[in-house]
């Protein structure tokens, strides 16, 4: 079983705090489980859409012909709106793959 964790891509909006950001904390909770799944013998990819610079427009080009059974999606509550779109495309890319959507905006 092949699996992705995917940190999605940062929509910076004009007009607000958030486009002065730029800084990338990393996801390390992701790191966490990816490290776990290969420990019980699966296949897990990592990425980190921000830290890449990655719009949602390139990520299908970053996934490749790579094909996944399994995806992860982290989402804060900032994130949620480009957490969802990501699960969308990544539904819309592989249709089959189950789609988990965690993080904090979720828990919460």
């Amino acid at each position: 079983m092949r699996s992705l964790l995917l940190n999605p891509p940062f929509r910076r909006r004009t007009g607000n705090i958030w486009r002065y950001v730029s800084g990338v904390l990393p996801p390390l909770g992701m790191g966490y489980i990816a490290s776990m799944l290969e420990r019980e013998g699966m296949d897990a990819d990592f990425i980190d859409a921000p830290a890449e610079n990655l719009s949602i427009d390139l990520l299908p080009r970053r996934l490749g012909d790579k094909k996944y059974d399994l995806v992860g999606i982290t989402a804060t509550t900032t994130m949620f709106p480009s957490a969802l779109a990501s699960a969308r495309l990544i539904k819309k890319l592989y249709p089959r793959a189950n789609v988990i959507l965690g993080g904090v905006h979720v828990t919460a």
